[in-house]
């Protein structure tokens, strides 16, 4: 690809954090080192090797003023909501939530015999303009997310649409997520235009090759996340022996942000008035 690249501006492995019912998480975005990379709010990876017995969950909790984007990797999640909504997710299937202007949830993991629990959870910012808007969710099993073959390279389109017009779902996002997982063989290289987009990969599985700022390549292995420079215009990975990777980008917002909890506004009195909102059950009936 002759475009002008994306390189690597920031790399992190993470800081482990207990949510839930005291389930450890791989926190990415949402820490010290990474705050945002807007328009993307956080980012964990939950993991359990071969639980024995019930898995730790995440009991009914609130949101609202952003969107949770769940990849399963391995197991399954099921998820309830104070809309009616009620729902599971095996591997490879995504969970996509938009809680705008509030919602309650819960989200309880599963495995089958002697599998690993793994799986993804990002935060998507939404505009102020529809911080207020109603909630929704939607599942995708698998079998519902398209994929595109190239050489050497096979890629799950989640969100968006590629540039040899594979679509993905969510198009009329006003951040235009354009979210995908990809699996490279030994040798292969996946390439790609990002129109504008910003964002960053998480190595899932093996190892990768990308861009650096001294225009060498740098090595990357599972774990990694590396944060795309805003300058470029297309982004390159390679794997010399095989590799797997989520590529996350969207639009980013030119809007303040203001996190308290469970709840992303604009400013400190929104996130007090979410708060006050909750307790004085405006977000619906409780779970």
């Amino acid at each position: 690809m002759t475009s002008n690249l994306k390189h690597a501006v920031k790399t992190s492995r993470g800081h482990y954090v207990q949510e839930g019912e005291g389930i450890m998480v791989h926190r990415y975005i949402g820490t010290p080192d990474i705050d945002v990379i807007n328009p993307f709010l956080m980012l964990d990876w939950f993991k359990v090797e071969s639980p024995k017995g019930p898995i730790p969950g995440f009991p009914p909790h609130p949101h609202r003023g952003f969107e949770t984007i769940t990849l399963m990797l391995s197991g399954f999640m099921g998820h309830r909501d104070n809309i009616g909504n009620t729902a599971e997710v095996g591997p490879g299937g995504v969970q996509w939530m938009k809680a705008a202007g509030g919602i309650i949830h819960s989200e309880m993991p599963r495995v089958e015999g002697d599998e690993d629990l793994s799986g993804l959870q990002f935060w998507l910012n939404l505009p102020a303009s529809q911080k207020s808007d109603q909630p929704e969710y939607t599942n995708l099993d698998i079998s519902k997310l398209e994929v595109e073959k190239r050489e050497k390279t096979s890629l799950r389109v989640i969100a968006g649409e590629t540039s040899q017009g594979t679509k993905g779902h969510f198009l009329d996002r006003e951040t235009r997520p354009f979210i995908l997982d990809v699996e490279l063989l030994s040798g292969g290289t996946f390439a790609e235009p990002l129109n504008g987009r910003q964002g960053f990969i998480l190595v899932v599985e093996g190892t990768v090759s990308i861009l650096d700022a001294d225009g060498t390549t740098a090595l990357y292995g599972e774990g990694s996340l590396i944060e795309l420079s805003k300058a470029g215009d297309a982004v390159e990975v390679h794997s010399d022996t095989g590799g797997r990777f989520v590529l996350a980008t969207g639009q980013a917002l030119d809007e303040p942000i203001a996190k308290g909890g469970p709840f992303v506004m604009n400013t400190k009195n929104e996130i007090y008035h979410a708060f006050q909102d909750y307790s004085a059950g405006k977000f619906g009936p409780a779970l």
